[in-house]
């Protein structure tokens, strides 16, 4: 599996910030992450307090990602609580964010 970063804006809900990704270059039969084909990125849920974490969720509950140089705009709503699940089954999941 061969990955670099990408940075975009991604919305959620009344939720929009510019962040960073995984971006999928490469994914090989028979190797780790290849059941990854047909996907074409990968956005991180997961909180991480790291510096440089890619965690959509550290993003959406922060003004600014210095390392990056993102700022997002005063007047877009931030989350105040890092809470989200993920619910899924075989033909359709939903993604529950705060208090979406």
């Amino acid at each position: 599996l061969k990955i670099k970063t990408g940075q975009d804006v991604v919305a959620l809900g009344p939720y929009t910030v510019e962040t960073r990704f995984g971006l999928i270059e490469e994914a090989v039969s028979g190797m780790p992450g290849a059941d990854l084909q047909g996907a074409d990125g990968i956005l991180g849920f997961g909180y991480s307090d790291f510096r440089r974490s890619a965690s959509l969720m550290k993003t959406l509950t922060r003004r600014a990602r210095p390392s990056w140089g993102i700022v997002q705009p005063a007047d877009e709503p931030i989350l105040w609580d890092n809470v989200f699940s993920v619910l899924t089954s075989e033909t359709a999941g939903e993604l529950q964010v705060s208090c979406l």
